[in-house]
């Protein structure tokens, strides 16, 4: 049985200006600021455990989760309290 959302090719939007804003902020100095002031904006939102599910079935996609996005996944996960600090969330 699969748990989260299902995720199909075309979901994601591809817009080349906004993918390469995100890169801009990925590799800048300021990355964490701004990683954690996306991830708190969601951490209203109800099933957030789906939210990471999703992203890890992105992150997997290519057939490898890389370190830096299980780093991801793992460091919005304890933001919203969702795994103690040693906890695994990828």
């Amino acid at each position: 049985m699969r748990h989260g959302p299902r995720l199909t090719r075309g979901v994601l939007p591809k817009e080349h200006g906004l993918k390469r804003a995100v890169k801009e902020q990925a590799l800048g100095p300021n990355l964490e600021p701004w990683l954690y002031e996306r991830v708190n904006r969601l951490a209203g939102i109800e099933n957030k455990a789906a939210i990471l599910e999703a992203m890890r079935q992105i992150a997997i996609a290519d057939g490898e989760l890389h370190v830096s996005e299980r780093a991801l996944i793992v460091l919005t996960a304890r933001q919203w309290g969702l795994y103690p600090s040693g906890g695994n969330a990828a």
